[in-house]
């Protein structure tokens, strides 16, 4: 099972990546760098799922509030949903030999279950 400092590590990273995309411009090798770092965290969040199922909104959600807090609503919950993008692109929320879109994660059903608000709110 992974730390508490560990989560909190890999959602500052996460930060990291979505704001270096966001703040550079937009290219072909700075689209591939960005999916590349994603995949990464892919990985390390399906290690640590197969101890703890809720790894994804572990990572995740401290990101959206923070992708918020640092670009407002309208950027934050793009940059969040283009990182949510590049992740599930990764096929790791999905099983094995099954493409991402088939499989929901419990990051798309938590999504699916509070609209775009995290908080936990219902619109």
């Amino acid at each position: 099972m992974k730390s508490d400092s560990e989560y909190e590590e890999v959602a500052a990273r996460c930060v990291e990546i979505a704001a270096f995309y966001h703040n550079n411009t937009k290219t072909r090798r700075s689209e591939k760098l960005f999916v590349d770092k994603v995949h990464a965290v892919a990985r390390w969040i399906t290690e640590a799922a197969s101890d703890e199922p809720e790894a994804e909104c572990r990572v995740f959600q401290p990101v959206y509030f923070e992708l918020i807090a640092r670009y407002g609503a309208e950027v934050g919950s793009g940059l969040c949903a283009d990182f949510l993008r590049a992740y599930c692109d990764a096929g790791q929320s999905g099983r094995p030999g099954r493409p991402a879109s088939v499989v929901r994660s419990p990051v798309q059903v938590h999504l699916d279950s509070v609209g775009s608000d995290w908080t936990g709110s219902q619109g």
